[in-house]
């Protein structure tokens, strides 16, 4: 898997199963609805990805720590990225 092993993923969905259930409620809905569903895959995926990095983000997992995103403005310096002129920085 891309960001956890396939022990790590069961032991997340076991430890967070409600906020993972509501999430596949809200899938659920976003998919009964016509013509929208067609937007589900987009939606769904999106919706986890940010549910796992929130979770992580609030130190939640267990082996992670609560990081925050630095920006700048203007001209890119030492250690950012030249894409996104964004870096994760460890609390």
């Amino acid at each position: 898997m891309r960001f956890r092993s396939a022990a790590e993923a069961r032991e997340m969905r076991a430890r967070f199963e409600l906020q993972v259930y509501l999430a596949g409620l809200l899938i659920a809905g976003f998919v009964a609805i016509p013509l929208l569903n067609l937007l589900t895959p987009l939606f769904a995926t999106t919706l986890m990805a940010r549910l796992h990095k929130r979770l992580v983000q609030a130190g939640l997992i267990a082996g992670t720590a609560p990081v925050r995103t630095v920006r700048t403005v203007g001209p890119v310096r030492q250690g950012y990225d030249l894409i996104g002129k964004t870096r994760q920085v460890e609390t």
